[in-house]
């Protein structure tokens, strides 16, 4: 997939303008809510543009390396640099 731009986790800055993609239906099926979860938590929102495909693509807050990390640790959800 030559459309992912992931930075290694530790050139992100402390909060990071991110999309949020799932690989597949079964992904998203998963771990939704872990990641709307992790995003809440994080950014103190469940409010953010999503696109209204299945699987969705989220644009969240900025998100903390931290949450990022979390993100990352979760099978077939893909965290992709955002330039705003």
């Amino acid at each position: 997939m030559s459309e992912r731009k992931v930075r290694p986790r530790q050139n992100f800055p402390k909060n990071f303008p991110v999309i949020i993609r799932f690989e597949t239906l079964e992904a998203f099926e998963q771990h939704d809510d872990a990641v709307l979860g992790i995003i809440k938590q994080d950014a103190g929102t469940d409010q953010f543009p999503a696109s209204q495909s299945l699987p969705p693509i989220y644009q969240p807050p900025p998100l903390t390396d931290d949450a990022i990390g979390k993100l990352e640790h979760l099978g077939g959800v893909i965290v992709i640099e955002s330039e705003e």
